[in-house]
């Protein structure tokens, strides 16, 4: 396979795992809402009272610098579509952004691979297919968390760095997305400045780069994003002054009042012997034999180090969660493509396609596990189909609002007629309050909702029946041999993706 091929490959991937899961959950809530804000009302001062996180700011204030981005490079796209009158509703607009940020991850994946490897097609073939077997990349960058946004930036950045590509372009960059989207890249911002360094530049440019850097990233941060809080309640959100620095305030947040505590701990050692592992599925032999061999012109111990200083750095921090340390995967993924050259050389090729073999097949399961947890998506796309009439009120309460019922999902709300989001129409009213109790009048105001409680008993008045239920995961369960080994022998009978999909999977 040529590497123009695996790259192509590499980019399938990413857009079928956002086809094949469109719903969100509340880590990609805050971006997506933004995204969806920005679009349609635009950020004229007297916009941002309309904006979601008015209503709902969250525990600590987050960068719009980030959802700005994204819904600059989907706008043009948007406007393109309603010149050429192809008609989109709401939800397949949020579609259309996930698929910009699929897309930009791709981008910057083949940059960063032909910095690494910019004459040595063997190898950039082998990484393009790493990274297209491996489940948490793919599935992820897809995604509108603060990571998945700050990811495309980060693995640029590095690529520019060891590709000697635009070195100080690269440093700039690194440094800017640390300090304006996401603080723990600074972990990957201290190896680079000391390899780069160590590489023949000067210790007095390299240093002002990096203080120009956190200037820009500070000068960016606390413009834009205090102009977009200064409407939030400043009781409701602590940390939130006249000026605002999201990355500073959730580090003060997190790490000094050590509230990320809450959310669980974790021993130090869970990124090297559980994460790491985890994230390389099926082709960690590759990367041990990637350690050992020998390649020219390849900077292994600087990747390895820029991959491996934020895992130990962040390994101090009693909190873990493998999407903090997901920007060194592309970097070790170097290491394993190198190890996969090696493989086909002295072995052959059969050994590094079954390791990658076997990555795609975990990835299989757990895309399609993956896809079944967001109930409140479905029951919203359910009620959507079943209820065609107009003068709805919806109440969608807190687990629907987490999992997948987002402002792009509400297709009938109400969008004025400047919105790059198009209103379905009859308009609908949606609801997300959290302030209503057992004997509320207020329920009578809704005509449906979308609830968690079985027999939709959330008052004390019998005032709604269900009419669709939607499931999510709860776990899973091998299939008995005799039925799996039966469903791959008729597996020519399926005639859907799904069915074939259902009939490989040794689980149900």
């Amino acid at each position: 396979m040529h590497p123009a091929q695996s790259a192509i490959l590499l980019g399938a991937v990413l857009v079928l795992h956002v086809v094949h899961a469109p719903f969100t959950k509340v880590e990609e809530s805050f971006s997506l809402q933004a995204v969806h804000d920005i679009l349609t009302y635009g950020i004229a001062p007297e916009s941002i009272a309309a904006y979601d996180h008015i209503a709902f700011p969250g525990a600590v204030p987050r960068s719009f610098l980030g959802p700005l981005l994204l819904a600059g490079l989907t706008a043009p796209l948007l406007g393109a579509s309603k010149a050429l009158g192809i008609v989109l509703d709401a939800s397949q607009v949020q579609l259309a952004v996930r698929i910009v940020l699929a897309l930009a991850t791709w981008a910057a994946l083949i940059f960063f691979c032909t910095c690494v490897f910019p004459r040595h097609a063997l190898a950039q073939r082998y990484f393009y297919l790493l990274c297209a077997a491996q489940f948490h990349l793919t599935f992820w960058t897809g995604r509108t968390t603060p990571n998945g946004i700050a990811f495309p930036l980060a693995v640029a950045a590095l690529g520019a760095i060891v590709g000697h590509r635009g070195t100080y372009a690269g440093l700039v960059l690194l440094v800017v997305t640390a300090s304006t989207l996401r603080f723990e890249i600074f972990g990957l911002c201290i190896p680079a400045y000391l390899w780069v360094w160590r590489s023949g530049k000067r210790f007095a440019v390299v240093f002002w780069t990096g203080l120009f850097s956190i200037g820009l990233g500070a000068l960016l941060s606390l413009g834009v994003d205090s102009y977009f809080w200064r409407h939030v309640d400043k009781i409701r959100v602590p940390h939130l002054g006249a000026w605002v620095w999201p990355e500073i305030s959730a580090m003060q947040f997190n790490v000094v009042d050590g509230h990320a505590s809450n959310w669980g701990t974790m021993p130090w050692h869970t990124y090297l012997v559980h994460d790491i592992p985890r994230m390389l599925t099926g082709t960690l032999p590759l990367f041990l034999v990637g350690l050992i061999y020998p390649v020219r012109a390849f900077p292994r111990a600087a990747i390895l180090c820029m991959a491996l200083f934020p895992v130990g750095l962040l390994s101090i921090l009693s909190h873990k969660e493998w999407r903090f340390i997901l920007y060194s995967v592309p970097l070790l993924n170097c290491v394993s493509a190198v190890g996969a050259v090696g493989c086909h050389a002295s072995m052959h090729r059969i050994v590094p396609l079954a390791c990658i073999a076997a990555a795609f097949a975990c990835s299989l399961l757990f895309s399609h596990v993956s896809a079944l947890n967001y109930p409140g998506g479905a029951a919203l796309h359910m009620l959507h189909r079943a209820v065609p009439e107009g003068g709805v009120s919806v109440h969608v309460d807190t687990l629907a609002a987490m999992t997948g019922v987002t402002r792009f999902q509400s297709i009938h709300m109400h969008r004025p007629s400047r919105s790059l989001v198009p209103q379905t129409e009859p308009e609908w009213v949606y609801d997300k309050r959290e302030d209503l109790g057992y004997d509320d009048d207020a329920w009578r105001e809704y005509t449906h909702i979308i609830t968690e409680h079985a027999n939709c008993n959330v008052t004390s008045r019998a005032l709604f029946t269900p009419i669709a239920e939607a499931l999510g995961y709860s776990g899973a369960q091998r299939k008995p041999w005799h039925t799996y080994k039966q469903h791959l022998l008729t597996l020519h009978t399926h005639r859907s993706f799904a069915s074939v999909r259902d009939a490989l999977l040794p689980v149900h």
